[in-house]
């Protein structure tokens, strides 16, 4: 606003906010020059958390393509570094890559692509997407002694590499504290993973325990060739804290023991 020519009050009036004045600079071809009009600054957040949002390390998770699946957790919100944090928990894995060549290590690798998964990614191009967005504190926050993230290629060989069970249970037990289970709904689903295997081998069956809202996997369980997924739920449910909560399942799993388990000894409806 041209402080010369309006005072403002009709901004001041409507919530607006007044950060300041210009120096009274203006662009002209590739450098500015002095025009001695400074101009008046005033802002006004258009939704609830704006300035949260835009000082926090890591974008909102609404950012992404709308060929992504919707957006699950705000990372901000996410205990990532000291005792119990992300960090920490990742920092126990074993880097399955020789020492030699390596630029990222296991932990960089492995956060950004945990946090972006959180934030809603489904692909190894949706994870790199998402790294290139973070900025050079973000990074060195997550392990990184580097201006610029791994690659789509880097985080795909790393994670195809990686101990897949052993990254599932860490990440379980580092997400079930900050998931508040009681009064919400925990779904119970199997479901076979179409090209995860060699050819001449069964395709891998999973039995998982899906938050409703936020769609995350609190546990999962492979289910064997020679069993199902009836005896596998018990062992599946066994370390969540489910007393308050609504556990759903499919037809396969209406089973009076079933209900008594839940109902009786895990304290679910």
């Amino acid at each position: 606003m041209d402080a010369s020519r309006f005072r403002g009050t009709c901004y001041r009036a409507a919530g607006w906010q007044w950060l300041g004045r210009t120096q009274g600079f203006a662009k002209r071809g590739a450098g500015y020059v002095a025009h001695g009009q400074p101009k008046q600054v005033w802002v006004r957040p258009l939704r609830p958390r704006a300035r949260e949002s835009l000082t926090a390390a890591f974008l909102p998770p609404s950012h992404f393509l709308r060929k992504e699946t919707f957006p699950m957790l705000d990372i901000n919100r996410l205990p990532l570094d000291g005792e119990g944090g992300l960090i920490e928990m990742l920092r126990t894995l074993v880097d399955p890559r020789q020492r030699r060549g390596v630029r990222h290590p296991l932990v960089t690798v492995t956060a950004i692509s945990v946090c972006a998964a959180l934030a809603g990614a489904r692909s190894f191009k949706a994870i790199a997407e998402w790294a290139k967005d973070l900025s050079r504190d973000t990074l060195r926050r997550l392990g990184s002694q580097r201006w610029l993230p791994p690659s789509e290629p880097t985080i795909r060989r790393v994670l195809q590499k990686l101990d897949a069970d052993r990254l599932d249970v860490e990440i379980g037990r580092w997400l079930l504290p900050h998931c508040r289970l009681a009064g919400r709904g925990l779904s119970v689903d199997g479901k076979t993973l179409r090209g995860a295997h060699d050819a001449g081998k069964t395709a891998p069956h999973l039995l998982s325990a899906v938050l409703h809202q936020e769609g995350i996997v609190l546990a999962q369980r492979a289910v064997g060739e020679k069993t199902n997924e009836i005896p596998e739920l018990p062992h599946l449910l066994g370390p969540l804290p489910l007393e308050g909560a609504v556990v759903t399942a499919d037809a396969l799993h209406a089973q009076k023991e079933t209900a008594r388990y839940i109902v009786e000894k895990k304290k679910a409806d």
